[in-house]
């Protein structure tokens, strides 16, 4: 259990303490930006690892019932979660590294499910963190799977500073169109436009995205029990 702790507390350490703060910014003046993204990049690898290796190995103290969460509500978080994985990795982004040099000449647009939510995969993956927590129940679940949970929902709070901080402006318009909170910047533009023509969000994200996602949750589902030891439905 202790490698656990170590390692989750080192894993959510180096993205909150060093990936969007200053100590960042001189690490990459004194390493280059490529070089800092290389040894980022190693360091949380490696966390991530020692992580699974300390979940896979720890004694689990049973904190509630897995009947905590009805196995319906875990089926149905876990595909909302794929579809937010799925469509957001594959969405240009002001927050990818893919489209970073997109982005920095002003060629990303706030489109499909960006409109939605400006961190769609972050945001998938703190929700499927959050159903595993839920419905494991143990102590080595809570560090392992809250330890992810905590940085994907708390980590683009941290990315949207940064990015503030280092690109001003541009990344401030970015905030006009879009939201963290899944719908709320589309509520806002709604009750400001009344009458104003509906955005075309479902539109623009298109069928071939989601189709993927399913096809990927449907192939999870068929292996989940020889991953996991559990069906998800």
């Amino acid at each position: 259990m202790l490698i656990l702790i170590g390692a989750s507390a080192f894993f959510l350490g180096i993205h909150f303490v060093v990936a969007g703060t200053r100590l960042r910014d001189a690490l990459v003046a004194r390493l280059g930006a490529q070089g800092f993204r290389l040894l980022f990049s190693a360091m949380a690898g490696v966390g991530l690892v020692v992580m699974g290796f300390g979940y896979a190995h720890a004694q689990r103290v049973v904190l509630w019932s897995d009947a905590i969460l009805p196995p319906s509500l875990f089926f149905a978080g876990n595909l909302v979660a794929v579809l937010l994985l799925v469509i957001g990795a594959l969405t240009p982004s002001p927050n990818s590294i893919l489209t970073e040099s997109a982005y920095r000449a002003d060629q990303v647009q706030i489109r499909g499910i960006l409109r939605i939510t400006r961190h769609p995969a972050m945001l998938g993956l703190g929700l499927w963190a959050l159903m595993h927590l839920l419905a494991n129940g143990d102590s080595a679940s809570v560090v392992f799977f809250g330890a992810l949970a905590t940085l994907a929902l708390l980590g683009p709070l941290s990315m949207d500073r940064k990015k503030l901080r280092l690109d001003g402006e541009r990344y401030r318009r970015i905030l006009e169109q879009t939201s963290y909170v899944p719908f709320a910047a589309l509520w806002l533009w709604r009750r400001k436009n009344p009458r104003g023509v509906q955005r075309g969000v479902w539109a623009e994200i298109g069928w071939l995205k989601p189709a993927l996602a399913i096809l990927i949750f449907a192939g999870l589902v068929v292996v989940h029990p020889w991953l996991a030891g559990v069906p998800i439905l």
